[in-house]
């Protein structure tokens, strides 16, 4: 048989998920702190407007690829009221998930050759994604404290760069950028002509700080794809629902390779969230803001118990992750030290070698778990560490 394309064989499959399959099959007894998965219900008002739009005649058919006028018109009201930004109904689309967003953000942008600049730690994603599209990612390390390094980002630009891929709050590190820091590396984009991904998937899911769109700065909203979406502070991950906000212009260049690949987004979901966000926005903040709390509990609790056990790691401002770094008493890079704790310990975590390869010496905890499965956690790892019983 002929071979398979260059393009697929050029990209690897997102170790995340691929680890997460592995972690599923181990069965129940394992606690998993790996997920990006909020353990929340959806919040009721949502769950009582599926439950409409199911028994509603005509939702069963094909939206406009982009979304329903509708939906387009809710998020638009979404953003100004949540993020005090204005995007038109015609500036956003509706994608399957975040990660089509950023994946159809790549193929506008990304010609062959392109230079495409990743701050890491970084989603795998990111630049499995340029390379298929041929372009060739440039990974930027964050500073020390895993904020933008803006000098290294000037450095790292040459004649070929095309744009720059941000995400705050970051996964896997929790940092949420400042506005000063985003300001001067809007400077450097208008100055150097790029354009900014800029994924904000986790913006809601913000503790003791403010988020800071670089969107919002005038000049950058023509330059900015901005990605967000509801799986993570709606706890609607299994729906697929995001969106993408832009210039006019990109959006009728998403467009084109939205209706000729996937087509609409679930349209049961587009109909029952427009009709959440548009009559019950208030009981969506609320929701956010109980779950914000219950993360927040959930990350001192995890913070709390890291400490005890001696383990170095950054204070999350936002999203659910620590990343912390492995204690140099156990002499294993990450994904081995991962493979000792799911085996030994029963409990998963995400190896840091995963965001970017100078962060073998990292793992990443998810806190979207329960606080149950997190005292768990600490329980299992402290045993291990206490008994001394090292690889």
């Amino acid at each position: 048989m002929k071979v398979l394309s260059q393009r697929v064989k050029n990209i690897n499959e997102s170790p995340l998920t691929e680890w997460d399959a592995m972690v599923k099959n181990m069965g129940p007894n394992v606690i998993r702190l790996n997920a990006g998965q909020p353990d929340f219900n959806i919040p009721s008002v949502i769950a009582e407007a599926i439950e409409k739009t199911v028994r509603t005649e005509g939702n069963n058919f094909y939206t406009p690829v982009g979304g329903t006028e509708e939906i387009r018109k809710a998020i638009s009201l979404f953003q100004k009221e949540v993020f005090h930004m204005d995007y038109d109904p015609e500036e956003i689309i509706l994608t399957n998930g975040a990660k089509e967003g950023l994946f159809i953000s790549l193929g506008v942008l990304v010609d062959h050759g392109d230079e495409v600049i990743i701050v890491a730690p970084h989603w795998s994603t990111y630049s499995e994604a340029v390379i298929f599209f041929g372009g060739n990612p440039v990974v930027v390390n964050a500073d020390k404290n895993f904020h933008l390094d803006v000098a290294e980002i000037k450095k790292a630009i040459t004649s070929k760069t095309k744009a720059i891929i941000i995400n705050t709050p970051n996964n896997p590190t929790g940092v949420v950028y400042t506005e000063d820091e985003l300001r001067k590396l809007a400077e450097i984009v208008t100055s150097n002509d790029l354009y900014v991904i800029a994924d904000e998937v986790y913006a809601t899911i913000i503790y003791n700080t403010n988020h800071f769109s670089i969107a919002s700065i005038p000049e950058m909203k023509r330059r900015t794809i901005l990605i967000n979406g509801f799986s993570k502070n709606l706890a609607l991950t299994g729906y697929r629902i995001g969106y993408l906000s832009s210039s006019v212009e990109i959006i009728d260049a998403v467009l084109k390779i939205k209706s000729n690949s996937t087509g609409n987004t679930n349209s049961l979901i587009q109909a029952a969230l427009s009709e959440s966000i548009s009559e019950h926005l208030p009981e969506l903040k609320n929701s956010f803001k109980y779950m914000n709390e219950e993360f927040q509990k959930r990350r001192d609790l995890l913070c709390a118990g890291l400490l005890e056990l001696g383990i170095e790691y950054y204070y999350p401002e936002g999203a659910f992750y620590v990343f912390a770094r492995i204690p140099e008493s156990f002499s294993l890079r990450s994904k081995e030290f991962s493979e000792y704790l799911l085996n030994k310990a029963k409990v998963a975590l995400s190896p840091g070698i995963f965001f970017g390869e100078n962060y073998d010496e990292y793992v990443r905890i998810s806190f979207s778990s329960s606080e149950e499965n997190i005292k768990k956690a600490i329980n299992r790892i402290s045993k291990i560490f206490d008994t001394r019983e090292m690889p």
